[in-house]
């Protein structure tokens, strides 16, 4: 090959300071005297035929794991939106075996592909397996049947779905109810019957107005506030009996052995079907339905209170990017942005 002449190209660069740094090469050409078939030389910092520094893709690495949306990075790298997209297709997640031996299900709302609600699947190490893109039970169970660590345990919330297609796909499975869903069916009960007395006569409302006290854990209250919630349950016979049973199941959740937390809890639940109380009734037999459930969970101690946070850091990412219409865009940006040890690259073919 004998050289031809030399082409001049301009590559951009990670910036110096606040300064942008545009590198300019002359590159060689050359041209084969037998066939007259020309190449151009390469680089060793660039991609053949891309004007961006091997640098500054990765750093976009880097910013793509940050809570940052597509316009910010593309403002601080002075790259183009469309250039940050573009790259952004490009960028594969490399899939390593993670252990399954405990899983933990919980939905979001991520209104992506025309689905509402999209599953986040952790583990037990609290690493994020995968998203899947509804919580319909055909899915579900094509992901339980693919995985190769069959589940001993999963995490779930109160929903019916969650549980049949468990117990269908994985029937030696300890299914556990995650304890913050069932301790906040009682705060449920006690929100229903001060709203429907309120409803019914507006000498109920403080009820009303003192409803966040009346959320809050009976044991961790302060002399002051005990006070008050002693007034607000003189006022109606019915709430006084409600909130004497939710006083009891905190105190419930605080017992040692689950042969003390099985009698007690069947005890409160019988106190609730007999009170004669719909809200306490209705509450009694969600109960009974997840009674199983939540006795796996008091005895393993497993709940889903790291996943909650993670839902957290997935709505300040739905937040940022303004709403995400694909799922796997969607999906993309949870695992970069969630799961810290995530490896990726970007793959040029695709």
């Amino acid at each position: 090959m004998n050289i031809k002449d030399y082409k001049e190209i301009h590559i951009k660069d990670t910036n110096y300071g606040t300064s942008k740094v545009i590198i300019h090469v002359k590159k060689q050409r050359y041209i084969c005297p037998c066939c007259s078939k020309r190449e151009t030389g390469s680089l060793s910092f660039v991609e053949k035929r891309h004007s961006i520094s091997k640098n500054v893709i990765n750093e976009l690495n880097v910013h793509f794991k940050e809570i940052k949306s597509f316009k910010q990075i593309a403002k601080e790298l002075g790259i183009s939106l469309s250039t940050i997209m573009r790259y952004f297709e490009k960028l594969k997640i490399s899939e390593e075996k993670k252990p399954t031996k405990i899983i933990h299900f919980d939905e979001f709302k991520g209104n992506a592909d025309k689905e509402k609600y999209q599953l986040a699947v952790y583990n037990g190490e609290r690493e994020l397996l995968t998203i899947l893109k509804d919580r319909k039970a055909t899915t579900i169970k094509d992901y339980l049947e693919n995985l190769e660590e069959k589940p001993e345990k999963v995490v779930i919330d109160l929903f019916m779905q969650f549980r049949n297609v468990i117990k269908r796909t994985l029937p030696q499975a300890k299914i556990i109810a995650d304890k913050y869903h069932y301790v906040r069916q009682f705060e449920w009960m006690i929100r229903d019957i001060r709203i429907r007395l309120y409803n019914q006569n507006e000498r109920y409302r403080d009820l009303k107005k003192y409803w966040r006290l009346l959320s809050k854990n009976p044991l961790k209250l302060s002399k002051k506030q005990k006070k008050r919630v002693e007034k607000l349950r003189s006022l109606n016979k019915d709430f006084s009996e409600c909130y004497g049973y939710k006083e009891s199941f905190y105190e419930l959740l605080r017992v040692e052995t689950v042969k003390e937390f099985k009698e007690g809890f069947e005890d409160l639940i019988e106190k609730l079907s007999n009170s004669g109380i719909k809200e306490c009734i209705y509450l009694s037999k969600t109960y009974i339905n997840w009674k199983k459930e939540i006795l796996n969970s008091f005895e393993s101690k497993i709940d889903n209170g790291f996943v909650e946070g993670y839902n957290n850091k997935i709505k300040v990412i739905k937040r940022v990017s303004y709403g995400i219409k694909k799922f796997e865009t969607l999906k993309k940006l949870i695992q970069l942005k969630i799961s810290s040890n995530v490896d990726c690259f970007f793959d040029p073919t695709s």
